[in-house]
């Protein structure tokens, strides 16, 4: 029974050595600082696909860029929940005319699986028949690295054009 107790003892002693020491504040900045410098890179690539695939007209593709239980909260609709939500989403603009968009990182913080990337855009929506419609404004998007990949969870953005003033809307 002695030489148990004194086996579970070392052991636990064992154990207790092997444990990595906690990260510090300045270890923690420093390894989040890598991660970041990581993710944006990899996020700038997938910046780069989404603007082709919104060229391309490509509903499918964009939301494959999105993970299954993806949020996407664009202005002025409801939310919208799920890869297939998306695409449902995108799918009738992308029938409408020709879109061309840019988008510009500001900043990525990330840590482990997940990063916010917050940024600008400029867009410009041009329908089959009319003229083209431009548009700024700025978004923050929440990522998670999903097998490898980083895939948009949260999609968020809003418009830098001031509001139509009330009963101004154009009529047909």
């Amino acid at each position: 029974m002695r030489t148990t107790r004194w086996t579970a003892a070392a052991l636990l002693l064992v154990a207790a050595a092997c444990k990595p020491p906690a990260e510090t504040a300045e270890q923690m900045a420093t390894r989040m600082a890598a991660e970041a410098d990581s993710a944006r890179t990899a996020i700038a690539a997938q910046d780069r696909r989404f603007e082709a695939a919104m060229a391309g007209g490509w509903a499918d593709s964009l939301a494959a860029l999105y993970t299954e239980d993806a949020s996407m909260m664009a202005p002025n609709m409801a939310g919208v929940t799920g890869r297939e939500g998306i695409r449902a989403a995108f799918a009738p603009m992308m029938q409408g005319g020709k879109a061309t968009l840019t988008l510009n990182t500001v900043s990525v913080v990330a840590n482990g699986p997940m990063a916010v990337e917050r940024g600008t855009y400029h867009f410009t929506f041009t329908p089959t028949r009319g003229p083209a419609q431009p548009d700024s404004g700025k978004y923050l998007v929440h990522w998670h690295k999903v097998n490898g990949t980083w895939l948009l969870a949260d999609d968020i953005w809003n418009s830098d054009a001031p509001m139509m003033p009330a009963g101004s809307a154009k009529r047909n």
